[in-house]
């Protein structure tokens, strides 16, 4: 009755969680490209600092006379500079950015762990219930043979012997049903891992732990926070373009006849917005902008709160579940099981009650692994509590 595994028929290495996890956040190309998003915002923080190109000038007039009587010849070099603080709030919103980028860098990445972490226990899940199903099967298959032999003694009926073959055949499709998940599940795992070689999974179904982390050490949390902060630094912005520009210019002449001399001078300026109507509107937008999104933020927040007030109830509720079954139902549904078969061999029940007592021990055994999903779900949304 105790068939070996799929997995005990494999001659592969076996993969723990923590080498899955390992290899799904090297091999990633989703987190690979939210990655290379967080060095671009980074690479960027130094182009806060952008000085416009500098202008070199040649030029001669003929109205501008040196004292030789002969036109000079000008040359000149100037710069124009933003208001210093202009820069300053460039730099703040770059770092901002930069920071966003990093924080759904890591929501992303937690995403992935949930994926790959509920993936691998979906996996043993199936490879349990596969166990499982293959003893009862191979049960059916000895009671199957030992009722055709009482049929021919006129022991049972040709009913009861139709009853037993039909009920083996729904075992043999549930196998092959578990068979297709368990394929599934283990696709999909590759899938998220990229990972194409072969491999087994660790037998002991992991029971995660509880991580009751605060609402605001949450990635989720910190990147609405940040979209706060970058909204507050645009305002900061779009208000510093408002402040007037600064120009610098020198420039030396001279030109190439007798008694020629070099004349310097230079010049410095300032750019006054006179016309700030349009700059005006961007600010009042940036400033609705900053107000939905805190808005937004207190929203999400709440939302937050309350899914982890419903996810932590119902992680107690599957937890009760979790330790009774440790602690009484596998004990109870496997003595069902063997006095039910002890039972109908001796011929001190017959096969309805057998049925019945089987279908009542493995529905405790399937609805343990169920709940366990549930419980992995749960845990997980908890431990990387996000939108």
């Amino acid at each position: 009755l105790l068939l070996p595994s799929f997995d005990a028929l494999a001659q592969n290495n076996e993969m723990k969680l923590d080498e899955a996890l390992n290899i799904a956040l090297q091999n990633n190309k989703e987190i690979r490209a939210y990655s290379l998003k967080a060095d671009e915002q980074k690479t960027l923080i130094s182009s806060a600092v952008a000085l416009d190109k500098t202008n070199i000038t040649y030029g001669t007039d003929q109205n501008n006379i040196a004292e030789n009587n002969h036109p000079l010849h000008v040359w000149g070099v100037s710069q124009s500079f933003s208001f210093p603080t202009l820069y300053s709030a460039e730099l703040k919103a770059r770092k901002a950015e930069f920071n966003r980028a990093e924080t759904e860098l890591k929501i992303r990445t937690d995403e992935l762990i949930k994926q790959v972490t509920l993936t691998y226990v979906e996996l043993q899940v199936m490879s349990e219930k596969l166990s499982i199903c293959q003893r009862i099967d191979s049960l059916y298959l000895i009671i199957l043979k030992s009722a055709t032999l009482r049929n021919s003694n006129g022991d049972i009926s040709n009913l009861e012997l139709l009853t037993i073959e039909a009920r083996q055949q729904q075992i043999k499709q549930q196998l092959n049903h578990i068979k297709y998940s368990r394929e599934n599940s283990l696709n999909r795992l590759k899938t998220l891992m990229c990972y194409d070689s072969a491999f087994t999974i660790s037998r002991d179904i992991l029971i995660l732990d509880l991580t009751d982390n605060d609402i605001e050490s949450t990635p989720y949390y910190m990147y609405l926070r940040n979209q706060e902060a970058l909204s507050i630094a645009n305002i900061a912005v779009e208000k510093n373009k408002l402040l007037p520009d600064l120009s610098v210019n020198y420039f030396l002449g001279t030109n190439f006849f007798s008694d020629a001399r070099y004349y310097q001078g230079f010049e410095v300026g300032i750019s006054v917005p006179l016309f700030f109507n349009a700059q005006k509107s961007r600010i009042k937008a940036s400033k609705i902008a900053m107000e939905a999104t805190s808005n937004f933020t207190e929203y999400e927040t709440e939302l937050m709160r309350l899914r982890q007030k419903e996810l932590l109830n119902m992680h107690l509720k599957l937890k009760e579940l979790i330790v009774y079954y440790h602690e009484h139902g596998n004990t109870l549904s496997d003595e069902v099981i063997r006095a039910a078969r002890l039972g109908f061999e001796n011929g001190e029940i017959d096969f309805q009650k057998f049925a019945n007592s089987t279908e009542t021990a493995l529905r405790m055994k399937s609805d343990y692994l169920d709940n366990l999903i549930e419980y992995t779900k749960v845990t997980l949304e908890i431990n990387y509590l996000s939108k």
